[in-house]
């Protein structure tokens, strides 16, 4: 009997690598999540998405998305249960590159894996502008628990961040990953490469 699973694969984006290729511990909870969400059965495959942060400014040794299939490898995951994504540098590619190149080829319903509902306004802003409205998704908190003086501070960054998510898809068709891919690099190399 073939075993019937919710959600077709669990996404996880990086939050963060060390310049020595070690996680940062909101990503090693997010994959530890999806690991569980695995090994319960409640979906066959992990995706993870994503080469590292736009802003670093080192380069580390393996991508984010490498980094984090490796830990779900030793957590006791088999190498045929995970996918790789290793192009994006921002949420918005990420999720524009998992749509064009694992979701819409295979019509995948995913769950999305976060750190903390610290994030999730914006995220479930951005995926419902790049997905659109023939998928169906959920978004799971790692329930990760940052220390509170930097809690408060990505609180107040949220806040600013979700204002700029809001301005950036004006006018943009949810749904349309082509443009909003297009507009993402575009808004990538002017307005934050350029002040690195």
């Amino acid at each position: 009997m073939t075993q019937e699973y919710v959600f077709d694969v669990a996404i996880v984006f990086g939050t963060g690598i060390k310049p020595d290729g070690t996680l940062a511990d909101s990503s090693v909870a997010c994959v530890e999540k999806a690991v569980d969400l695995l090994k319960s059965k409640l979906v066959p495959q992990l995706l993870f998405s994503g080469k590292y942060a736009w802003n670093l400014t080192y380069i580390p040794p393996v991508t984010e998305a490498r980094a984090m299939a490796n830990l779900a490898l030793n957590l006791g995951c088999n190498s045929d249960q995970i996918e790789i994504g290793e192009e994006g540098q921002t949420t918005v590619h990420n999720l524009c590159w998992i749509k064009q190149r694992f979701l819409k080829p295979h019509n995948y319903s995913p769950i999305f894996i976060i750190p903390s509902d610290i994030f999730l306004k914006r995220q479930e802003y951005n995926i419902k502008m790049v997905l659109g409205p023939k998928f169906k998704y959920k978004i799971v908190s790692a329930d990760y628990l940052y220390p509170l003086e930097i809690e408060q501070s990505i609180k107040s960054k949220e806040k600013v961040k979700l204002k700029d998510c809001v301005a950036f898809y004006k006018n943009i068709t949810p749904g349309d990953d082509q443009t909003i891919m297009e507009l993402s690099q575009k808004d990538l190399q002017e307005n934050y490469l350029t002040k690195l």
